[in-house]
């Protein structure tokens, strides 16, 4: 899978998981997706 290709599917990723976090009214599940978006923006730096 090209570099472009990941990037691609790392933004798709991104906007559903920001869309699920605010459609989510439990803490814990807010809080969890909002783990792998920290966790996700940490790696794409990396």
């Amino acid at each position: 899978m090209s570099q472009h290709n990941l990037l691609l599917g790392y933004r798709k990723a991104k906007k559903d998981l920001i869309s699920l976090y605010n459609n989510t009214v439990d803490k814990e599940d807010r809080s969890l997706i909002s783990d792998i978006l920290a966790t996700a923006n940490l790696l794409s730096r990396a």
